[in-house]
């Protein structure tokens, strides 16, 4: 897993988009880190 941060997706108000390609493989391993993210 290739972990980057998101900088500043939107600026001056604006609206940001962020997308994440996953491979199946790495599928249960994003998972756990989005719950772990969201704690």
């Amino acid at each position: 897993i290739y972990i980057h941060r998101s900088g500043r997706t939107a600026r001056a108000s604006s609206d940001g988009c962020s997308i994440a390609l996953i491979s199946p493989t790495d599928r249960s391993k994003f998972s756990s880190l989005c719950k772990s993210f969201s704690k």
